[in-house]
C-alpha cells in the first residue's frame, strides 16, 4: 500500500480487508506521508496549510507551492509514524520495521524542492521521526 492509505475514507476497514487476506508468511508494506515531516512543520511555522492536508474537496487552499494547478490530491486521512503504528496494532498486525524517510526527487526538480529535500535529509538525520514519509512493513501477529 504505496501512499494509498490516506486516500481512503476508511482505512480501518481496508486494514481489516488485508488482515484477513495476509498469511503467515506475507507482510505488508505501507507508506504515507507523514503529518510531523519537516515539510509540514515549517508549512505551519509560516502559516501555510502543510502539504499533506486539504480543507476542501474542489481546491488545495493555503499552499505556498501548489502542485497539480492547485488540485487536490484526495488525502482524507493523515498519519504520524506514532499514529501508524497503534493502528497497525489496533488491528492485528505487528510492525517488523516502521521509520520515516526523506523525499527523492529528480535531477530536473525545481531549486526550492532541491533544498527542500536537503533540509527533509538533515532533519531525517537528527530526529528519526522527522522524515516526510512514513515507510511501515508488518505481518500478522500471532
Amino acid at each position: 500500500m504505496t501512499e494509498v492509505i490516506e486516500h481512503f475514507l476508511d482505512p480501518d476497514k481496508v486494514l481489516e480487508n488485508i488482515v484477513n487476506l495476509l498469511n503467515d508468511h506475507r507482510v505488508l508494506i505501507i507508506t504515507t506521508p507523514n503529518l510531523s515531516g519537516i515539510l509540514n512543520i515549517i508549512s505551519l511555522l509560516l502559516g501555510f496549510q502543510p502539504p499533506a492536508t486539504e480543507v476542501s474537496l474542489r481546491k488545495a487552499y493555503g499552499r505556498p507551492f501548489r502542485r497539480n494547478g492547485g488540485q487536490v490530491v484526495g488525502h482524507f486521512h493523515v498519519f504520524t509514524l506514532r499514529a501508524l503504528k497503534k493502528m497497525i496494532e489496533a488491528h492485528g498486525l505487528r510492525d517488523i520495521s516502521i521509520s520515516t524517510c526523506c523525499m527523492t526527487l529528480n535531477r530536473d526538480s525545481p531549486l526550492h524542492l532541491r533544498i527542500v529535500s536537503l533540509l527533509d535529509r538533515m532533519f531525517s538525520y537528527l530526529f528519526p521521526h522527522g522524515g516526510t514519509r512514513i515507510i511501515a512493513v508488518c505481518s500478522k501477529s500471532k
